[in-house]
C-alpha cells in the first residue's frame, strides 16, 4: 500500500521525549568555563594557546554526545554526504553554521602541530563566544530526544478534525518508521507512482465504526485507520529528521 505524505504537512507535536545523560550536557561546558577562567587569568602566549585546545575539547566532546544520541553518521545517506564530518553533517541536517567552529579548529591544530603564535587577545575572546554560540545552538540535542511525532489536521477555521498520523521514531537509521492513524481514504492507494505517496509496508486498514468521534472532528464511512512501516527515500527522510530536530529544540 502507499501513502499521501501530506499527512507531514499537518500541525505536528512532539510527543515520546526520552531525557538524556546530563553528562552529555555538563562537560562540554565545563571545558568552555575552564578556558573561560584561563582567558581572564593569564594572557601569555601559552595560556592562549592552552585556551584553544581547551575550547576545541569542548566542541569535540559536544559532537561526540550529538552522535552518541542521535548517531547520525549511521543514517543511509548518499556517500558525499557520509564522508562529510561531524560537524559537517550537522551543518548539512541545518542544525549548525560551522565556518568559525572549523576556523577555530584550524588555528589549535596550527597551535599544537606547528608551533603557531596563539592569536591575540581580541581574537580569543571572539572565539570564546563562538564557542558559547554553537553549545548553546546544540544544547538540545544533548538534553532530549523526539521518539515519537503527532500529526493533526486542522480545517481552514483552524478547528481540529477526526484526522490525526502518530510516527515513531525508535529506529535511529530511520529505515523503520512506525506510522498509524486516521486519514482520508483518498490518502491511501494500492499502487502509485506519484512522487508524493510513499509505501507503507506491513499496511493493516481499519474502517470507521459507525460511532467513532474523535473530539469534534467526526469521521466519514470511507475513511481509513492505516497501520504499517513507512519507507522513505534519502531525500523524504532527511526531510523528516529536519523535522524532528526542529521539534525537539
Amino acid at each position: 500500500m502507499f501513502i499521501n505524505r501530506q499527512f507531514m504537512k499537518w500541525d505536528v507535536t512532539p510527543e515520546g521525549i526520552s531525557m538524556q545523560d546530563k553528562s552529555l550536557f555538563d562537560r562540554p561546558w565545563s571545558l568552555y568555563d575552564r578556558a573561560e577562567k584561563k582567558l581572564a587569568t593569564d594572557t601569555s602566549p601559552d595560556s592562549r594557546g592552552e585556551f584553544f585546545i581547551t575550547l576545541k575539547r569542548a566542541i569535540d566532546r559536544r559532537l561526540k554526545g550529538i552522535e552518541q544520541i542521535h548517531e547520525f553518521t549511521k543514517l543511509s545517506l548518499p556517500i558525499k554526504i557520509k564522508s562529510k564530518s561531524r560537524l559537517e553533517l550537522l551543518e548539512y541536517l541545518g542544525i549548525v553554521r560551522p565556518l568559525l567552529i572549523k576556523k577555530l579548529m584550524t588555528i589549535r591544530n596550527d597551535i599544537e602541530h606547528h608551533d603557531m603564535r596563539p592569536p591575540s587577545m581580541t581574537i580569543c575572546q571572539q572565539f570564546l563566544d563562538t564557542t558559547w554560540y554553537f553549545l548553546k545552538s546544540t544544547d538540545f540535542l544533548v538534553i532530549r530526544r523526539v521518539s515519537d511525532l503527532v500529526f493533526e489536521k486542522y480545517d481552514g477555521k483552524g478547528n481540529e478534525t477526526a484526522y490525526g498520523v502518530s510516527v515513531n521514531l525508535d529506529d535511529l537509521k530511520y529505515e523503520r518508521i512506525e506510522t498509524r492513524g486516521w486519514v482520508p481514504s483518498k490518502y491511501v492507494r494500492k499502487t502509485s507512482s506519484d512522487p508524493k505517496f510513499s509505501k507503507l509496508e506491513n499496511c493493516k486498514i481499519e474502517k470507521k465504526a459507525n460511532s467513532r468521534r474523535k473530539n469534534d472532528g467526526v469521521l466519514l464511512e470511507s475513511d481509513l485507520y492505516v497501520s504499517g512501516n513507512l519507507k522513505l527515500d534519502s531525500g523524504k527522510r532527511l526531510e523528516l529528521i529536519r523535522l524532528v530536530l526542529r521539534q525537539s529544540a
